[in-house]
């Protein structure tokens, strides 16, 4: 299986490496510009990519049943290494210039955050090359290898952020770190990716520009999928919750505890360590012996009790213990990385088991929708919310989250 799926694996390693090592680095552009408020403005600019995404990556799936999957990988990657461009030239603007009373370096920051979203359907796509390489059997186990590299990247992507954001040219420095990964990237696309969609495989359907906006519309197609419709309610909750979660803990680590970008970078890096093992070994094993549906649910409770257990530890332990809480908020964070992983990979095997094989990639762009829902709309309200209760915010998640999967369960043993 490796074998085989050794092209989109290297491909979705490089990906993950150019996207992640921006996590740690856009707090301190921000800051680099600015003293308003980071919670708000932290949220709006990753609602700005989440939500451009939402609309682009169903589309570009469609788009890759009817024309295959390398030229959609290869114009969604174009895009991408046009906005890492666009994002340094926002360095060499003075910091006080305006456009119409709002920062121009960072409407020129939030463009290249609206492109690099528009153009994300590669996430989509490469999920829909797994599915179209592997059997109902291995999909599952696929899916784990995929998540597994994306440990790898995410191991070394916020490392890689951190130290190029301290070096003397500030986050141009990350530009154009990031810049060459998404040549990389494109290079290996168009040199070392043979096409998985065959044409007697592919859909019929030329989808039109407008259907870019019809995606709630189409969401509604899931739901003819028995096996599928009563987990996209609990999908769309874990995408919202979780979202919030991420975007809230990086304003912990650095606002709370006071951690630089360089440690911030380092302990998600470590965390990616989690990620490879539970996405590689745990989540295949789960899998296998309960069952994917019931590993998804199992992956919700786990994911709700470690949000919970995290903000305890903030409670019981205040800055002046962050040695300890360092220590703690790992062992919080294997928890919560594996309910992460049971959820996310046994849904997307769920979807590749049950949809035809000309709309795989429609249905990974609606998985990546969901997700990009709860990446749109979490942002904005977490770095609020952040910014009003703090730590409280991760009880309130976990507690929500609990709540959607206790109604899930009702529903099912009232039918």
């Amino acid at each position: 299986m490796i074998k085989k799926l050794s092209p989109i694996l290297l491909l979705s390693f490089v990906n993950v490496l150019g996207f992640s090592l921006l996590i740690p680095v856009i707090p301190e552009v921000l800051q680099f510009f600015t003293g308003v408020s980071r919670g708000f403005l932290y949220g709006l600019f990753l609602t700005a990519y989440a939500l451009s995404q939402f609309f682009a990556a169903p589309y570009f799936g469609r788009l890759s049943d009817r024309f295959g999957r390398r030229p959609l990988l290869l114009l969604s990657q174009t895009g991408t290494l046009l906005s890492r461009v666009i994002f340094a030239l926002a360095y060499f603007i003075p910091k006080d210039a305006a456009f119409f009373g709002l920062s121009l370096p960072l409407l020129v920051i939030a463009v290249s955050r609206v492109l690099d979203g528009l153009t994300g359907g590669n996430i989509s796509v490469a999920q829909a090359y797994v599915s179209d390489r592997t059997s109902s059997e291995e999909k599952t186990k696929a899916f784990g290898l995929v998540g597994a590299v994306f440990g790898i990247g995410f191991l070394i992507g916020p490392a890689l952020g951190g130290l190029s954001v301290s070096t003397s040219i500030h986050f141009l420095g990350t530009c154009i770190l990031a810049f060459f990964v998404s040549l990389v990237t494109l290079l290996w696309i168009y040199f070392g990716l043979p096409e998985s969609l065959p044409k007697s495989k592919r859909s019929r359907e030329k989808p039109p520009l407008t259907a870019m906006f019809t995606t709630f519309l189409r969401l509604k197609d899931l739901f003819a999928y028995k096996h599928i419709k009563k987990l996209i309610p609990l999908r769309m909750a874990y995408s919202v919750v979780f979202v919030a979660f991420t975007t809230a803990v990086i304003l912990f680590l650095d606002g709370f505890y006071g951690l630089s970008p360089v440690q911030t970078g380092l302990i998600l890096s470590c965390i990616g360590v989690f990620s490879i093992f539970n996405q590689a070994f745990a989540v295949p094993k789960i899998s296998q012996k309960i069952g994917p549906k019931n590993a998804f649910f199992m992956g919700l409770v786990i994911s709700s009790l470690s949000l919970v257990f995290l903000t305890a530890i903030a409670f019981f332990f205040p800055p002046s213990f962050s040695g300890v809480v360092i220590l703690l908020f790992f062992l919080q964070s294997y928890p919560l990385n594996l309910g992460l992983s049971l959820a996310m990979t046994t849904f997307k095997a769920l979807l590749a088991i049950h949809v035809e094989d000309e709309k795989q990639g429609e249905a990974m762009g609606m998985d990546e929708a969901i997700s990009s829902f709860g990446q749109a709309v979490s942002p904005f309200l977490a770095g609020i919310v952040y910014d009003l209760i703090e730590f409280y915010s991760f009880a309130v998640y976990g507690i929500v989250l609990l709540i959607f999967i206790s109604l899930s369960k009702q529903n099912n043993v009232q039918r």
